[in-house]
C-alpha cells in the first residue's frame, strides 16, 4: 500500500529545533506544564473552528483527564514534604476520587502543623470545591483513565456509550476552574517550603 509522503517540516526549520531533551521533564511540574499546554493548544484548534470537535475529542479529552490527574499528584507529592511523610504512588494509581480526598487530608495536615492563616484556608475551600465540581465531570466520563485510550474497557465492553455526549466548551471552562488549585497551592505553600529547608540546613 502506497502512501504519500508528509512534509513534516514545511518551514524547513534547522533539525535543532525539533530535539527534545527529557532532561527537561524532571518532575511533576514539568510533566504538568508541558501537558496543560498541550490541552491548550489542541483547545484552540476547536475554539477557532480550526478543527470540528469530533476530529479532537478524544485526545483533548485524554490530556485533560489526565492533566487533572497530574495536578493531584503533583499537589499531593508537594504536601507529603511538606507533612514530612514519604509519597506512597502505588496508594492513589488513578482514581481521581481517591486523590481529592487525599488532598484535602494532606492540606488538613499540613494546616495544622504550620498553623495556615484563615484567608489560607478559605481560599482553599473556595478552589476545592471547583476542583470538586471538575473532578466529578471527569470521574463520570472516565473514572480510571481508560475510556478516552482505548474503545473497549478491560472486560470488553463500550468504553462510550453511543448516545452520551460532552459540551467541551463547558468542560473546558470547569477544567480550567478546576486545575486553579492544583496549580498554584504549591506556590501558596512557598514559605513553609523555605522554612522546612533552612530547618533541615540548621540540624544538618
Amino acid at each position: 500500500m502506497k502512501r504519500m509522503e508528509k512534509n513534516n517540516n514545511p518551514r524547513e526549520l534547522a533539525e535543532s529545533r525539533f530535539l527534545v531533551q527529557f532532561g527537561f521533564f524532571k518532575d511533576f511540574a514539568n510533566y504538568l506544564n508541558s501537558f496543560e499546554r498541550a490541552v491548550e493548544l489542541l483547545y484552540a484548534k476547536v475554539s477557532n473552528a480550526e478543527e470540528t470537535p469530533y476530529s479532537v475529542a478524544l485526545p483533548l479529552l485524554f490530556l485533560m483527564r489526565h492533566s487533572l490527574e497530574l495536578g493531584y499528584k503533583y499537589t499531593i507529592v508537594e504536601l507529603h514534604y511538606l507533612n514530612e511523610i514519604p509519597y506512597e504512588p502505588e496508594k492513589f494509581k488513578h482514581r481521581l476520587e481517591r486523590l481529592h480526598s487525599a488532598l484535602r487530608e494532606l492540606f488538613n495536615q499540613a494546616a495544622t502543623k504550620w498553623s495556615f492563616s484563615k484567608s489560607t484556608l478559605e481560599d482553599f475551600e473556595h478552589h476545592y470545591a471547583n476542583t470538586e465540581k471538575c473532578m466529578k465531570e471527569f470521574k463520570q466520563l472516565d473514572d480510571c483513565s481508560m475510556t478516552f485510550r482505548y474503545p473497549i474497557d478491560m472486560k470488553g465492553n463500550p468504553s462510550l456509550s453511543p448516545d452520551d455526549t460532552v459540551n467541551l466548551l463547558a468542560l473546558k471552562r470547569s477544567y480550567d476552574s478546576g486545575m486553579l488549585l492544583l496549580d498554584h497551592l504549591a506556590d501558596v505553600l512557598q514559605p513553609c517550603y523555605e522554612m522546612l529547608e533552612e530547618f533541615h540546613a540548621d540540624t544538618d
